[in-house]
């Protein structure tokens, strides 16, 4: 028998665990080279799965307080309040924009 060519049982180990390193390595780099691109392509991926990640709380409505208010102080950063206050009427059943002290409202939060 020849030894170093994998005539051996130690020599066919060695090979055996240097192919299944070369196909791991191969197998990372490919799904690094695809993930990579498309994580930041849809950098917005990452985004909307924080904005799913929102949990809906309830929120006692203070003196003063106005939809619209309330709609600003919850809304996620950069998004569009109006867009929040219409989101907070159907959460509620609110048919327009009035609320009442001690009211409690279901909001999304973090």
């Amino acid at each position: 028998m020849r030894q170093g060519s994998g005539g051996t049982r130690a020599g066919r180990a060695a090979r055996v665990r240097r192919h299944r390193l070369l196909v791991v390595t191969v197998a990372t780099a490919a799904v690094v080279g695809i993930w990579g691109p498309l994580a930041q392509a849809g950098g917005t991926s990452a985004q909307r799965v924080a904005t799913r990640a929102r949990v809906r709380v309830g929120y006692e409505v203070r003196q003063g307080d106005s939809l619209w208010g309330i709609a600003q102080r919850f809304a996620p950063a950069g998004s569009d309040v109006r867009v929040y206050v219409a989101k907070l009427q159907r959460w509620n059943g609110l048919a327009g924009g009035q609320v009442v002290a001690g009211q409690t409202l279901v909001v999304a939060t973090r």
